[in-house]
């Protein structure tokens, strides 16, 4: 008996829990994830899929909090066969499929809000920054206040946040804005 293989997907929407948005894992067309997990930030499982671990997180606890009750899968590979096993069930995946899959989930960025956007060109820019020799850069946001990118440095216990102002309207905008406060805070 030959078993068909079954078929991935992966929808982005938007997530009132969380509030932002959710990739969530469909197996053949049906949400794998069910009601009682949430999915996880797009980047987030774009990483997960992406990496080289066996073990990979696709779904976090309805909560919201990571490590609460998180979906976890191991997955294998074998000739041209990807394996998933968890939440008591084994999945077999055509490896074509599930790779031209992950590819467009990946490159697929429709769903970034101008916010995300912004905060992935201000994570480009302050990459491997210090801010006073010691506070590493960690993150961008800019959904904490309208029109604000927030920047947030940290060492240990101690995080520093720093904002920058932008249009609101156009990453150029905030790019613009993030090279002008990168040279008046971090050029010597």
């Amino acid at each position: 008996m030959t078993t068909r293989p079954a078929q991935i997907g992966i929808v982005v929407k938007v997530s009132p829990a969380s509030n932002d948005h959710e990739a969530r894992v469909l197996i053949d067309g049906v949400d794998w994830l069910g009601t009682d997990a949430l999915g996880l930030d797009p980047p987030d499982l774009a990483a997960e899929l992406l990496g080289v671990s066996p073990r990979i997180r696709v779904g976090r606890c309805a909560c919201g909090a990571e490590g609460c009750d998180d979906r976890v899968v191991d997955r294998s590979e074998l000739g041209e066969v990807v394996t998933w096993i968890g939440t008591g069930r084994t999945l077999l995946f055509d490896r074509t499929q599930y790779l031209q899959e992950i590819e467009r989930f990946v490159n697929d960025q429709s769903w970034r809000p101008i916010e995300r956007q912004v905060e992935q060109a201000a994570e480009t820019i302050f990459r491997g920054a210090l801010l006073e020799d010691r506070l590493a850069f960690q993150w961008a946001s800019a959904r904490i206040a309208k029109n604000l990118v927030h920047l947030s440095f940290q060492d240990g216990d101690e995080q520093r946040l720093l904002e920058f102002s932008w249009d609101g309207n156009t990453v150029e905008s905030a790019v613009d804005r993030g090279r002008e406060f990168w040279r008046e805070r971090f050029d010597h």
